[in-house]
């Protein structure tokens, strides 16, 4: 790739051990100034590998141990402040994800707005919004074509949940990120 052949530019492959303000620190104890961090997972839709842990000490891997799910694709109970950008089922099977990412974005700077303007530092989804959406998506989810018929592809957990794909329109998704819903939340 051109891009990673730039005079600024440094692909290093090794371990991180630990993520600075402004560098990282190598398992072999080398550090390096970074302006970004481009994390690539690879094509694994059902595992997620970073260590991220919640307010109560479990991590992220822990709770999507059984089925990946977050609410609007953005949230996730139990981890506060912590927004994803194509999460769960926010993947697209007849569009481009260009779109929902510009709807997540917009979600999140809403959301850190209604924070900054009211003071708070904390925001995490409540757990039965999170579960009300997600038991929606799951049932809209069995009548497409990407899970009836016995259909059976990457997009699906072992459980047989899709995880991956969205449902519906991208229009209607951008309808639903169009205003943070506060409510749906608690703050401190």
């Amino acid at each position: 790739y051109s891009s990673i052949q730039q005079p600024n530019v440094k692909l290093i492959t090794n371990r991180i051990q630990e993520v600075k303000s402004n560098s990282i620190v190598t398992c072999d104890g080398d550090e390096y100034p970074v302006d970004i961090i481009i994390w690539s997972t690879g094509f694994q839709v059902q595992n997620f590998p970073l260590p991220i842990y919640g307010i109560s000490g479990c991590s992220l891997a822990e709770q999507w141990s059984e089925t990946m799910q977050a609410y609007r694709g953005v949230t996730v109970p139990n981890f506060p402040n912590l927004f994803l950008l194509l999460g769960p089922n926010t993947g697209l099977g007849h569009n481009s994800v260009i779109v929902m990412i510009e709807a997540q974005i917009h979600y999140i700077a809403e959301a850190l707005l209604y924070m900054n303007k009211n003071n708070l530092r904390m925001m995490d989804v409540k757990q039965h919004v999170h579960d009300q959406f997600n038991h929606k998506l799951q049932r809209k989810l069995k009548k497409t074509v990407w899970q009836s018929g016995g259909c059976h592809s990457w997009y699906q957990d072992a459980k047989g949940n899709n995880t991956t794909i969205w449902p519906d329109f991208t229009w209607i998704y951008i309808l639903l990120m169009k205003n943070f819903d506060s409510k749906n939340y608690i703050f401190s």
